[in-house]
């Protein structure tokens, strides 16, 4: 039964993650303008096409060179996203009901379990549909995250024009399905849901502040992003470098170098995962918050009453 409900949990999340592969490559019109401004960060397999020669000229210098550079990103988006697809539909197919399950499908079902059971806390019983959409952007930034430290890969989220594209397709999903509810639910709620005369008087000040937060919200969620990924890749990319340069002052003509970015390759796992959940959490709050009906609050209140009321009957 577990594996029936994990492997529709896993149909909705490959789905949802061509759906991520879509507007996350929406991110190419901004390619352009980031290609300008270089960074210090460790090279990818398309920096590595770009620096071999044909004819004595590198594929860089060319017409071809430069948009392929200022695709660059995309481009290993484009790539993690084709390989995690192909992954979820392998692992997909062997879901099925075993009397001894393998390794790789107890895996898969605790990490489903565990996801699910996380977004349902945050999400709650009535919003419990967008669960396979968080979950994707859960999984998908991670991976992104996480790419920055395969060798000849780097992290997409590392580029502002992924993670504003990200925080975009979330504002624009929570804000469709808060319309969803009538113009009155999302006018109340822009007014800060007033219900006396004091809320009503202050209420246009609400709308000034609540309207502002329709702006500012995608945009702290794609800096937020978008610096820790920066700053983690400029991270290694320098203490790779200084590490080349140490062993070149020491053993001149040597093209190895000391790792010194090692030790920091853990900090940035811990890093990819932690800003995956923030964004996760952060944009399942902005999604309750304008989906959440004024009728629910009450029986929420109630339930808190109750349940401390059994705590105090309990002790």
């Amino acid at each position: 039964m577990l594996s029936y409900q994990v492997k529709s949990v896993y149909d909705k999340l490959k789905y949802m993650l061509s759906v991520a592969l879509l507007s996350s490559c929406s991110s190419a019109l901004f390619a352009a303008e980031e290609a300008e401004s270089a960074s210090t960060e460790l090279p990818s397999f398309v920096s590595v096409f770009l620096d071999l020669k044909i004819n004595g000229e590198m594929i860089r210098s060319t017409p071809f060179g430069h948009t392929i550079e200022a695709w660059s990103a995309q481009i290993v988006l484009i790539f993690i996203t084709i390989v995690s697809i192909i992954f979820m539909l392998r692992v997909s197919r062997k879901l099925v009901v075993k009397q001894v399950p393998d390794k790789l499908q107890i895996a898969m079902e605790m990490l489903c379990s565990s996801i699910k059971g996380f977004l349902f806390g945050l999400l709650g019983e009535h919003n419990k549909k967008h669960i396979p959409i968080f979950a994707t952007f859960l999984m998908f930034i991670m991976i992104c995250n996480m790419s920055g430290i395969i060798p000849f890969l780097c992290a997409p989220t590392a580029k502002y024009a992924t993670t504003v594209t990200l925080a975009i397709f979330i504002m624009i999903y929570y804000h469709y399905f808060s319309f969803e509810l009538g113009w009155k639910h999302v006018l109340m709620h822009l007014l800060n849901n007033p219900s006396n005369l004091i809320m009503w008087i202050l209420s246009p000040l609400f709308f000034c502040v609540n309207s502002i937060e329709i702006v500012t919200r995608p945009l702290s969620l794609s800096l937020r992003l978008y610096g820790n990924m920066m700053g983690k890749d400029m991270l290694l990319g320098i203490f790779m470098i200084m590490g080349v340069q140490v062993t070149v002052a020491m053993i001149p003509g040597t093209i190895i170098g000391i790792p010194l970015h090692f030790p920091f390759l853990f900090l940035g796992l811990l890093l990819g995962v932690i800003q995956a959940l923030v964004f996760t959490i952060l944009s399942a709050i902005y999604l309750s918050l304008w989906t959440t009906h004024e009728e629910e609050e009450p029986t929420n209140s109630q339930e808190q009453k109750q349940q401390v009321e059994a705590q105090q009957a309990v002790s």
